[in-house]
């Protein structure tokens, strides 16, 4: 078995993954050499387009961390799909269900409930002083309430629509021609991952906008957000065989651990997570891909980590990389010059 992690960090303007879906060619090559892909929403999130095979696992951010650090294992399931609907959202109903009725349809998701919350989740963006975007939930409780009815329902997954209101129009159209950081990424980890601290069940966030604007040509890496009225079909289609997590203190032999880890890819700028830690904890092979640029310089240089960071300069050295790791083969036997052995 050959498994790997592909980590692109929300919010961050990674130039391959910081956009909508554009990282998906890169995993989809992965899927080609690997037995297994773990990788987030973020990585592979494509409004109405979702590419990805069951071979890639689909790992909300915190509970990525969580698998890393070894605290849980992954175990593929056919997930029973529920739905949070903002109460704020109740405008775009129509659109709504149209798309969860698409993905039952045309994807075979076994969606099994919907709720809307008792009360507006609140949801805002807000520009921090470092230029990246963030925000703030109001009402986290409505969240979990609504999670609680699904469970009741037999949920095994939960998809959650929130309307998010961005003042920051400017730079949002630079980020539709792909010249800024999503504004709305952050945000989106941040409501994710209150589900899956609070629930324990594999989750992932579309966002609704309440008030219709004018569409354009956008950048390539943007497009696939422009082609219909909703984001959620990506979500429903992630969440569909999105595994469970369970703890380590039961193994499985049809779950996934951090043990079996053959490497982690990441860009080169992003060494500063929980998730680098873990993995240099447990000897966990890192590759750094420079050309794969963000907003953050968190190198392994910075980190003082140069040492145990294998560095790609993009993403298809990358794969030659893994392929020689899989093969056995030192990857430094097929730079030159090579260099001569040293003595110790």
């Amino acid at each position: 078995m050959f498994n790997v992690v592909n980590i692109i960090p929300t919010g961050v303007g990674a130039a391959i993954g910081g956009f909508a879906g554009d990282a998906n060619p890169f995993n989809s090559v992965l899927e080609s050499i690997c037995d297994n892909v773990i990788t987030h929403p973020n990585a592979v999130n494509a409004a109405n387009l979702y590419p990805a095979s069951p071979k890639t696992l689909y790992v909300e951010g915190f509970a990525l961390d969580k698998f890393l650090r070894g605290e849980i294992n992954l175990k593929r399931e056919f997930n029973k799909i529920g739905i949070i609907i903002d109460k704020k959202a109740q405008p775009k109903m129509v659109h709504i269900l149209n798309a969860i009725n698409a993905c039952s349809a045309v994807f075979g998701a076994n969606i099994n409930a919907y709720t809307i919350t008792e009360s507006e989740i609140g949801a805002k963006i807000i520009k921090e002083e470092s230029g990246l975007f963030g925000g703030i939930i109001e009402n986290k409780e409505t969240i979990y309430k609504s999670c609680e009815k699904l469970i009741n329902q037999g949920s095994t997954a939960i998809a959650i629509f929130a309307v998010l209101d961005n003042p920051y129009e400017d730079e949002e159209n630079e980020y539709l021609l792909g010249n800024s950081v999503d504004p709305i990424g952050r945000i989106e980890a941040m409501i994710s991952h209150l589900i899956v601290e609070k629930t324990n069940l594999p989750s992932a966030h579309a966002p609704i906008f309440l008030n219709d604007y004018e569409r354009i040509v956008s950048d390539p890496r943007v497009a696939s957000e422009e082609i219909g009225y909703t984001y959620i079909p990506c979500v429903i289609r992630g969440l569909q065989f999105a595994p469970s997590f369970i703890s380590n203190k039961y193994y499985s032999q049809d779950s996934l651990s951090v043990n079996d880890i053959d490497a982690v890819i990441a860009p080169l700028s992003v060494m500063n997570g929980d998730w680098t830690k873990s993995c240099l904890d447990k000897n966990i092979t890192i590759i750094g891909v420079e050309e794969n640029s963000t907003a953050l310089n968190d190198t392994p240089e910075k980190m003082n980590i140069s040492d145990k960071v294998i560095v790609a300069n993009n993403y298809l050295e990358a794969i030659g990389i893994l392929s020689s790791i899989k093969s056995k083969v030192s990857y430094k036997s097929l730079r030159r010059p090579l260099k001569h052995i040293r003595e110790i």
